[in-house]
């Protein structure tokens, strides 16, 4: 009896590790509804370093790169994406 408790038991534990850990994700990343913000370089056009946290912000980045060229001009800046990002499915 104890054999088929501590089988059924471990049947159990791998069925659990076999499902994707989104399953269990308590929160999903914020999906993207093809807008773009460029508010935070608007806000901070002189700034040294910029802060993407939003699908909404990469798009305003991707938006300010491929302007005019001689708009905006990202030489000696740093970017950092601080958040994962669903693009859901746009490319």
């Amino acid at each position: 009896m104890k054999k088929r408790i501590l089988g059924i038991a471990l049947a159990i534990c791998m069925m659990i590790f076999c499902v994707p850990m989104g399953v269990f994700a308590e929160s999903a990343a914020d999906v993207w509804d093809g807008t773009a913000d460029t508010s935070w370089y608007t806000s901070a056009p002189d700034a040294s370093e910029y802060h993407i946290s939003t699908a909404e912000q990469l798009a305003g980045l991707a938006q300010l790169v491929n302007a005019d060229p001689g708009t905006t001009n990202f030489a000696g800046k740093t970017f950092y994406l601080d958040n994962d990002l669903d693009l859901s499915g746009h490319e």
